[in-house]
């Protein structure tokens, strides 16, 4: 996702189509960055989630992720897992 124009909730947003039906996304500029909001509906039992950002110094592109990419040899089972309990 990237910060959104001037009327719009969100910029560029990842794979949007395979998002549950009613998620709701919104990434504004704000002093100093954007604030991301990512709201899912109350249906899932278990989802799995991953945040990168593409940190940019004016010369190089870094992408920091929230935790590791689910494809790297530092991954582990259930990183970014989220589940209900008592469901």
């Amino acid at each position: 996702m990237s910060p959104a124009s001037a009327g719009e909730p969100h910029g560029a947003l990842y794979r949007q189509d395979s998002l549950p039906d009613g998620t709701r996304v919104t990434c504004v500029p704000v002093d100093g960055g954007y604030q991301t909001t990512v709201a899912i509906p109350a249906r899932w039992d278990v989802f799995r989630v991953n945040i990168a950002i593409n940190w940019a110094n004016g010369q190089t592109v870094e992408k920091r992720f929230w935790r590791p990419p689910w494809r790297d040899e530092d991954s582990f089972p259930w990183s970014g897992t989220f589940s209900r309990r008592g469901r």
